[in-house]
């Protein structure tokens, strides 16, 4: 179990590093959702959301990204709390399953990190002034940093199976999609028919 502690920190020591240091700001994230109230340059349902009371967004934006955001670093406690391993499945370390678990792990981690790196390399990501990115892996998916982080919540899921993690990959992956759908109505007012032609060029997943 050494060996996974050291791993698990590896695995969120690479997120946190994505998160901040090679942040790619969104248009969709709860904190602008929530702060900013500019619609000028926003599509019709990035408009409509903005517009909603405080009370439904805090239901419909931020209670569902705690939870899977909560339950998405839940293996963290196995380092820190190892008593939690009495109510968390863990599998076998060196069983098959238990070394295809960390394959998916780190192949979501690195599709998500080499997007990042993708993407940063091509646009400075301020004031939401960027280019539409649409060569490299974003011709073959629209989203590949988010089925990166998907692929990585799977493996968590094979590694630490409960139901606690299968409801949140749920919730998480809905909330992310409506976060996609909001994306997509800003780039669209904002590229037009570039966005478009990439729309009918390229799946939003795979």
């Amino acid at each position: 179990m050494y060996v996974d502690s050291i791993l698990i920190i590896l695995v969120y020591v690479s997120i946190l590093v994505e998160l901040t240091i090679l942040h790619v700001p969104s248009v969709a994230s709860t904190f602008q959702l929530f702060h900013y109230s500019d619609t000028t340059k926003d599509g019709p349902l990035m408009k409509r959301v903005k517009s909603w009371p405080l009370w439904i967004k805090s239901i419909i934006l931020f209670v569902p990204t705690a939870i899977s955001v909560g339950l998405y670093i839940l293996p963290l406690l196995i380092v820190f709390y190892p008593d939690s391993k009495l109510w968390i499945d863990v599998r076998s370390t060196g069983s098959f399953i238990h070394v295809v678990g960390w394959v998916v792990v780190f192949a979501g981690r690195f599709l998500a990190m080499f997007s990042v790196f993708q993407i940063r390399k091509a646009n400075s990501q301020t004031n939401n002034e960027f280019s539409l990115k649409t060569q490299g892996w974003f011709s073959f998916s629209r989203n590949p940093i988010l089925i990166g982080m998907y692929i990585t919540y799977f493996g968590w899921l094979i590694l630490f199976p409960n139901l606690m993690m299968t409801i949140g990959f749920i919730i998480y992956f809905a909330n992310m999609h409506f976060r996609i759908l909001l994306e997509e109505d800003f780039l669209n007012q904002k590229f037009g028919k570039q966005f478009t032609g990439y729309l009918k060029q390229t799946r939003r997943y795979l």
